[in-house]
């Protein structure tokens, strides 16, 4: 799914199956690809285990794409 995030559009069919605690972090993993520096401890240690992970900025939102721009919204819809 990682992958699916910046190219493709995610529908709700696409994430039913996920819990509230993995669309969260399916949704700040797109911050996290662009090196968003997270305030939330959790969201901190659960991606500076990857190697991947280089926190550089503290605000991303104009390196997004219109696609993860979109999926970050429905994410959080569907979080709630």
């Amino acid at each position: 799914m990682l992958e699916k995030l910046s190219t493709v559009e995610l529908s709700y069919e696409d994430l039913k199956s996920y819990s509230k605690d993995e669309k969260r972090i399916l949704r700040n993993a797109i911050f996290a690809k662009h090196g968003y520096i997270f305030k939330s401890e959790d969201l901190k240690n659960y991606f500076g285990q990857f190697a991947w992970y280089a926190p550089k900025y503290s605000d991303i939102n104009d390196q997004l794409n219109p696609i993860e721009k979109r999926n970050v919204g429905v994410l959080k819809i569907l979080e709630e």
